[in-house]
């Protein structure tokens, strides 16, 4: 089984298409600030493996592999982790031509507005059952990156 990340600004699921919808997808720079974060989670797998349950946890930790913390609605901080479980087919499902090509499940997870410490590096890691199936790292500008970027764009003026 493996599995593919996407970092975007806004993802959905196409009901019934498979098809996941992506909107400004593909950065691994963004912030400072509160920034609106989405991913786009593609897994494939053969036939075998396409028919038992999947558990999956995606988690945000830093590059050192500590878990990110964010304060909940309660004011709680605590470690930012979605996870559950899906079903890549059903045997009935299965035919020729899936065999051919493999099984495709996609599905989108809104994070929603984040704001994390600027000038770190990121990654979300995908677990699916219980083994590493893909990440993908980002990094926040520092605050001095965006006021310089800014007065170059002055300049230019």
């Amino acid at each position: 089984m493996e599995a593919f990340l996407v970092l975007a600004d806004s993802v959905r699921n196409e009901h019934g298409t498979g098809k996941i919808s992506i909107l400004g997808g593909g950065w691994s720079l963004i912030g400072p600030g509160r920034t609106h974060m989405s991913l786009a989670i593609f897994v494939r797998a053969s036939v075998l493996e396409s028919t038992e349950p999947v558990l999956f946890r995606l988690h945000l930790v830093e590059m050192d592999g500590e878990p990110v913390s964010v304060e909940a609605a309660d004011g709680e901080m605590r470690p930012l982790f979605i996870e559950g479980n899906f079903r890549l087919s059903d045997r009935n499902e299965l035919d020729e031509d899936i065999s051919a090509v493999g099984v495709h499940a996609n599905f989108a997870v809104d994070v929603g507005m984040i704001k994390l410490p600027p000038g770190r590096v990121y990654r979300w890691v995908l677990r699916l059952n219980d083994r590493e199936a893909a990440s993908v790292a980002f990094a926040i500008r520092r605050e001095k990156d965006v006021v310089e970027e800014a007065d170059d764009d002055l300049e230019e003026l």
